[in-house]
């Protein structure tokens, strides 16, 4: 049986779609048996289980880790990864299979480091309750490994990789999160990491690279680097935006353009090239749609609110309440908006739905827009096609439209 990688439900491994949610299981750049691909593994596993089973018992041993299982498959679907079944104390999961994605290593750690935060309520618990603390250890690695059918996860791969990956967790610190050098090449413009003394790990001939897994830094969206070449063919486009920002600039209101094209066309990188072209003349705020998880809708919002009020994750409500403050103006359309914008971002809790509510999205261009603004800003918004809007949604009053086909 497989697993379905959004609901955790056992599916027949001939299925194309889960049975339960309908996620898509299978596609033209699905797995076939022998094929070659490049994956991240995950393992996570609980410290010293076998103290847990002389201090809990049994009985407790089992229902705590069913849960630590139960979560870590939650997280890590959620993300994307094709968790396997629990083995002792172990959860691996793998991002790359059934279907390939640019950010797969991405997903990986972004998952790696959530799933040590949602296991802090079990933790807890064992610590109220038993005076035992849960600690668990998450190694990353991405390498080649060759796919094909099996009836359990750990079987459908052969390769290092998956091997690397156990290793690394074995070497990590409880708590913490240890990522391999492939993976670190891979998600280094995303991440902030601390570079790890090279590792002896068994079964590897060479020593190994690692890093410490500190924090994955908002807005990156994680892209495989690429080899940058000039622009070709997209003049017009670039100088259309150009002449749109100039427009902006001249008339001190938002102008809203979307870029529609095909996938591999170059939406992203005239992006690029326009945030580039402006240099210091605007503020460059970016958001980037997730394409997996639930609840996703407005999160390039919250990212494009965060950066431009310069919103910590670690700030508490007061102190991101302030800095939102500052972006807005005193009448009753700003106020409107800054309520708005701190819904979204979790501050306060929700007065109406948001989804319902047509006038959400004038809350971002209110912060753009505000005539007493000390110099333009350009929020980009990348994957806007993965952004499932409202139909009762619209973009704040007044902001011209336009778009740029590619």
């Amino acid at each position: 049986m497989a697993t379905c990688p959004s609901c955790g439900t056992e599916v027949p491994e001939q299925a194309n779609f889960c049975l339960t949610c309908g996620t898509r299981l299978r596609s033209a750049s699905s797995a076939e048996e022998g094929e070659l691909k490049v994956v991240t593994v995950v393992f996570c596993d609980v410290v010293r289980s076998t103290e847990l089973s002389e201090q809990l018992g049994l009985e407790t041993l089992q229902r705590t880790m069913d849960r630590f299982a139960e979560t870590a498959r939650r997280v890590l679907g959620s993300h994307g990864g094709l968790p396997g079944k629990r083995h002792g104390d172990s959860v691996m999961a793998v991002f790359g299979i059934p279907v390939a994605h640019d950010d797969d290593a991405l997903r990986a750690v972004r998952a790696g480091l959530e799933l040590q935060q949602a296991l802090g309520p079990l933790g807890e618990d064992l610590e109220r309750e038993h005076g035992v603390p849960l600690q668990v250890r998450v190694g990353i690695n991405t390498g080649r490994v060759l796919v094909h059918e099996a009836d359990s996860l750990e079987e459908r791969i052969t390769g290092p990789a998956a091997n690397v990956a156990r290793r690394l967790e074995e070497m990590g610190d409880p708590g913490g999160v240890l990522i391999g050098e492939d993976t670190h090449q891979l998600v280094r413009d995303a991440v902030r990491t601390e570079e790890v003394k090279e590792l002896v790990l068994q079964g590897v001939a060479e020593p190994v690279s690692a890093f410490r897994l500190l924090e994955v830094l908002p807005g990156k969206p994680g892209r495989i680097p690429r080899l940058r070449a000039p622009m070709l063919g997209r003049d017009l486009e670039h100088e259309l935006l150009l002449a749109l920002f100039a427009r902006v600039v001249a008339e001190r209101s938002c102008h809203l353009v979307t870029v529609l094209g095909r996938a591999g066309v170059g939406k992203t990188r005239l992006a690029d090239e326009f945030r580039r072209g402006l240099e210091d003349r605007a503020l460059v705020l970016r958001g980037h749609c997730l394409e997996y998880g639930d609840a996703v809708t407005f999160w390039p919002v919250v990212q494009i609110a965060r950066r431009a009020a310069g919103i910590a994750p670690t700030d508490d409500p007061t102190v991101a309440h302030e800095r939102l403050t500052s972006l807005f103006g005193s009448d009753e359309r700003d106020r409107q908006a800054l309520s708005q914008i701190e819904q979204l971002l979790g501050i306060t809790d929700a007065a109406s739905e948001l989804p319902g509510d047509s006038r959400t999205c004038s809350g971002p261009s209110r912060s753009c827009s505000t005539p007493w603004s000390t110099s333009p800003r350009a929020p980009l918004t990348s994957r806007s096609c993965w952004c499932a809007w409202p139909a009762r949604t619209s973009c704040s009053s007044g902001a011209g439209c336009g778009r740029v086909g590619g």
